[in-house]
């Protein structure tokens, strides 16, 4: 990567994927043994009829904690002594404002997504970071899967199989960009996701989920549709991205 497609420290992605969460929500609980510790989990979270997402109960808690995530900062400043407004800049303020009040107002949904539904996870102990692993276990699955390019799962798609990113996708972008930073190098794939997953036909709009999540994380978003945003970052990142969307297009033939 140029100098001038250097990526902000603030926008670099410091959320936990699922082996770093199953460590903190397990580490003070005994594992629970079960025959079958991944189909005992797996039906466990698909039986809930509340499910908006799809049938897969890992993936749908994944993807409704992911367009929720701005809500769930809501709710969790709640508890604290630090307001969630004192966080944001005007122009956020300005932007979420009717947004958040719609979180309280879709709360049968969004609390189906809060973090108790994945502290439930904590009753089988080590069987999350299990499930998670079963599925970074079978590499032509997982392409499989990539090439259908459901424009929900690819916004989940490094945390869901970070096995096969860590191993495959991100070493092809290092090589194509000569990278030698993770963090940069998940920047570039993680905003390459999104963009292919707006063009497969996720909501990308300014008013919808995902850039309220954008907008709460980097004020440069706020009002301001996927596109429209992607044209604010300079043209090495532009061009890093887009190189690694070729990078991904070419593995799963998205035809890019």
């Amino acid at each position: 990567m140029t100098e001038s497609g250097k990526v902000p420290a603030s926008l670099l992605s410091t959320e936990a994927r699922p082996q770093q969460v199953a460590k903190s929500v397990t580490s003070n609980s005994s594992p629970v043994k079960h025959r079958n510790p991944t189909k005992q989990l797996e039906d466990t979270v698909s039986r809930d009829e509340n499910q908006h997402f799809g049938e897969n109960g890992l993936k749908d808690i994944l993807i409704g904690r992911h367009f929720f995530k701005t809500c769930q900062a809501q709710l969790d400043s709640v508890s604290s002594d630090w307001p969630f407004e004192l966080e944001l800049s005007a122009k956020q303020r300005n932007q979420l404002r009717s947004y958040l009040i719609e979180c309280g107002q879709e709360n049968a949904i969004f609390g189906f997504y809060d973090q108790k539904k994945i502290l439930r996870m904590a009753e089988f102990g080590n069987e999350f970071s299990m499930i998670s692993d079963s599925y970074n276990s079978d590499f032509a699955l997982i392409e499989s899967e990539l090439k259908k390019s459901d424009e929900q799962e690819l916004i989940i798609a490094q945390r869901l199989y970070y096995g096969y990113f860590e191993k495959i996708i991100e070493p092809l972008v290092e090589s194509r960009l000569n990278l030698k930073s993770n963090q940069i190098t998940d920047f570039l794939v993680e905003k390459a996701l999104y963009k292919k997953a707006c063009e497969s036909g996720l909501n990308c709009s300014a008013e919808g989920h995902i850039m309220m999540n954008h907008c709460y994380i980097d004020e440069m978003a706020c009002g301001l549709t996927f596109n429209e945003y992607f044209d604010t970052f300079s043209s090495g990142i532009k061009s890093d991205i887009s190189a690694a969307l070729q990078v991904m297009s070419a593995r799963f033939g998205w035809g890019n």
